[in-house]
């Protein structure tokens, strides 16, 4: 019986959330019934990763847009593999091409829909029209949370049998191993056993509210001084961010990390894990955080409360409240029992409710219910 063939487009070739989820996907994907394939649209080490796993990749470098050359070459592409599912994480420009491709099944991955509580009030005719445009433009739309799934209903009257939720999965296993060097962090920054660590992962960009996660600290700088805080990871507000932090005296207390492909082993030395964002889909950070048993002190956006439960896995607070993060970050540092019991909730629920094997069954069924009629 010949493999049905399934290509998964990405963007970007660093493991930020998004590639992890494909990554995961393809890592445990059944390959008697499928033939996994990649397409980048940019360079970079993930796409090694990809090829060890025996996965056939391709890069078609998009400098904008509207780069009519990599259209060309993403329209031949598809057209000469005749593949039979086109699963799309980069948005419409590759669904566009693959209905004119004429792909049998395309299917699109809303990792979020760039919406917060408050902008759901005001939900403008454009934003009503990009969301219709694009959930008609594919087969089926698939989101990583509830909320998500229930915004597109509702809000923007997408049928929902053009919608379905299949939440984020982890490896829990690999998660498990990579907390035996929970020391490394500490060793790098020469700090010493009784000083706690407080730091988050993300890229630097406005969504994931890093201004306020450093104005947050300063807060803290009173209320917690034996704590050391890290930011991991990169990107176009590095230089913004570095120069608020200068501002506020933090130079001594909040270490700039930079961009890891270790990210979750150094996430491992943490006492308490933040995410300050805006809008999440369902964050890839905060299901390693509890799966190497941290407590998560997170805001109360869609995603992130339908991982953390407030006072029991950590604490969700409101976004852009900065004293908020603060005096929730200070509840844990001040009881770390309360610290710890948090943790142990937060891995049990990760480990029954947010495996990659049962995230990849669920998108194997979705699979096969297409293909099969």
């Amino acid at each position: 019986m010949s493999r049905y063939k399934v290509l998964y487009s990405l963007n970007n070739a660093r493991l930020a959330g998004t590639e992890k989820h494909v990554l995961l996907l393809v890592k445990n994907l059944n390959r008697d019934l499928f033939d996994p394939s990649v397409v980048f649209f940019s360079t970079g080490p993930l796409i090694d990763i990809f090829r060890k796993e025996g996965v056939q990749t391709h890069c078609l470098n998009r400098r904008s847009t509207f780069d009519f050359k990599a259209a060309r070459e993403s329209f031949s592409l598809l057209k000469q593999n005749h593949f039979d599912i086109l699963h799309s994480h980069c948005g419409q420009f590759f669904c566009f091409l693959s209905k004119l491709a004429g792909t049998p099944w395309t299917i699109e991955t809303r990792h979020g829909l760039i919406l917060n509580y408050k902008q759901l009030e005001s939900v403008n005719p454009l934003q009503y029209l990009v969301n219709r445009g694009k959930a008609r433009l594919v087969d089926l739309t698939l989101t990583v949370c509830e909320s998500d799934k229930r915004v597109l209903q509702e809000k923007f009257g997408i049928p929902a049998t053009k919608i379905r939720k299949v939440v984020n999965g982890i490896d829990v296993d690999w998660v498990d191993g990579i907390g035996s060097g929970k020391h490394k962090l500490r060793r790098e920054l020469n700090l010493s056993g009784s000083t706690q660590i407080v730091g988050t992962i993300a890229r630097f960009t406005a969504q994931k509210g890093l201004e306020h996660f450093i104005r947050a600290i300063h807060i803290l700088r009173e209320l917690a001084p034996k704590t050391h805080f890290v930011i991991v990871g990169d990107g176009g507000l590095r230089e913004s961010l570095g120069n608020l932090a200068k501002d506020m005296g933090l130079s001594e207390i909040l270490t700039f990390a930079g961009y890891r492909q270790d990210a979750v082993e150094l996430m491992s030395s943490f006492d308490v894990f933040v995410l300050p964002s805006l809008w999440e889909g369902l964050p890839y950070t905060i299901l390693e955080a509890m799966a190497l048993s941290k407590p998560v002190v997170a805001t109360n956006v869609f995603g992130n409360a339908e991982v953390v439960v407030d006072a029991e896995t950590g604490y969700l607070v409101p976004a852009e409240d900065e004293a908020a993060l603060a005096q929730a970050v200070n509840k844990l540092l001040s009881n770390p029992a309360l610290a710890r019991k948090m943790g142990r909730r937060g891995n049990k629920r990760v480990k029954d409710l947010f495996s990659a094997q049962f995230m990849t069954r669920q998108l194997e069924e979705t699979y096969l219910e297409l293909l099969n009629g």
